[in-house]
C-alpha cells in the first residue's frame, strides 16, 4: 500500500509514468480508479475478468474477430496470425494499467 501512494504522490516515477499518472488525474473516473487500486493493493490475491477487447485497443495492432473491421469480414488468412507476425503484437494501455495494480 505504501508503494503505491508513493507513485501517486508522482515520486521515483520515469517520465513517462509521470505522463500516464498526470493524464490519469484527469480522467473523470479517476476517484474510483484510486477506490480500486487502493483495494487490489491492500488485498493478497486479485482477478481481472476482461473482455476480448482489452488486447485490441490503440496499438496492440491485434486485429478484432467481429465488428466492421473485424477478422470475419476481412480477407485475412491464417498466415496473419502466425508467430512470427505475432511478434509486433505490443500491450494496451489497459494491459499496462492492470499490470500497475
Amino acid at each position: 500500500m505504501e508503494q503505491l501512494e508513493t507513485r501517486l504522490r508522482g515520486e521515483n516515477l520515469t517520465n513517462e509514468e509521470r505522463k500516464s499518472l498526470n493524464e490519469l488525474r484527469l480522467d473523470p473516473n479517476f476517484t474510483e480508479f484510486l477506490r480500486l487500486a487502493r483495494l487490489v493493493a491492500g488485498s493478497h490475491h486479485a482477478i481481472a475478468y476482461t473482455g476480448a477487447g482489452v488486447s485490441t485497443g490503440p496499438g496492440a495492432l491485434l486485429p478484432t474477430v467481429r465488428g466492421v473491421y473485424g477478422v470475419s469480414n476481412s480477407q485475412l488468412d491464417t498466415d496473419d496470425f502466425s508467430p512470427e507476425s505475432l511478434q509486433s503484437l505490443r500491450p494496451t494501455r489497459t494491459h499496462m494499467g492492470l499490470v500497475a495494480l
